[in-house]
């Protein structure tokens, strides 16, 4: 096994003798755009982590259809809930492009949480950073029309990707960020039409905020978006900035001093 994958397990917070005991029952793995890494419902799925690639935490349904409610992006944990509450996996995780992963058996990331309290209060942290930017999706689709669904919704999925390994930010940041997937998906979990989603496209992309290709989005000047999210969180900006252009006013304010 790789120095990376033992320094990757270290910085959780586990002991050496816990990294020691994982590192054999450790498992890469490669999967293909659309290929399912866990279905919901199975028993004790294994805790996952996102090499390269992106991949959508959703729900199912009857139809066979995926409603995605989180998008995760290299340097992700994913699968926690299920060795969290012990119960078998309540969302499904589909790929939105090909993946790279590793896993780790449940039994053995669910014993580290009961015996590591270092790598117990990583796991807290980190899921309580991802459940405030939920509770953040769900206040703009609440409270906020169309254009800020869209724009700071997009400023919050740049800063879940930057901030990779949860509540610790990236600070080699690069000054624009690709997020390769669909417009259909991005205007769902921003809780907007498709069509609404690319008409705010059109106008960020004009004025020079992000560049848009088949299957893609590339957020340019990656610094302000990120900014963006911090402002919105303190300022609650959705609710005072309504349309497009207030918005890219906004940024390009923030942008001074971003």
């Amino acid at each position: 096994m790789s120095i990376n994958t033992y320094t990757l397990l270290k910085n959780l917070g586990l002991s050496e003798r816990q990294v020691v005991s994982m590192l054999p029952a450790v498992a890469n793995k490669t999967y293909s755009s659309d290929q399912i890494i866990c279905p919901k419902g199975q028993p004790e799925p294994p805790w996952t982590h996102i090499f390269s690639g992106m991949v959508c935490g959703g729900i199912a349904s009857s139809e066979a259809a995926h409603n995605p409610l989180s998008i995760f992006g290299p340097g992700t944990w994913i699968g926690e809930a299920a060795f969290l509450n012990r119960k078998p996996a309540q969302l499904e995780y589909v790929c939105l492009s090909p993946v790279r992963v590793m896993h780790i058996p449940y039994a053995m990331v669910q014993d580290a949480y009961e015996r590591e309290p270092e790598f117990s209060r990583y796991i807290g942290r980190m899921v309580s950073w991802r459940d405030q930017h939920r509770i953040e999706m769900l206040g703009l689709a609440r409270l906020a029309t169309p254009p800020p669904r869209v724009i700071i919704g997009l400023a919050l999925f740049a800063e879940a990707l930057q901030c990779a390994y949860t509540h610790v930010p990236n600070r080699h940041l690069e000054s624009a960020l690709e997020i390769p997937v669909k417009q259909a998906v991005l205007a769902f979990l921003c809780g907007v039409s498709r069509g609404i989603f690319s008409l705010c496209l059109q106008q960020l992309a004009a004025g020079g905020w992000c560049q848009v290709s088949y299957a893609s989005i590339t957020l340019l000047r990656l610094k302000t978006w990120l900014r963006l999210a911090e402002v919105h969180r303190s300022q609650h900006l959705a609710l005072s900035h309504t349309t497009v252009p207030e918005l890219i006013a906004l940024m390009a304010h923030e942008g001074n001093f971003g």
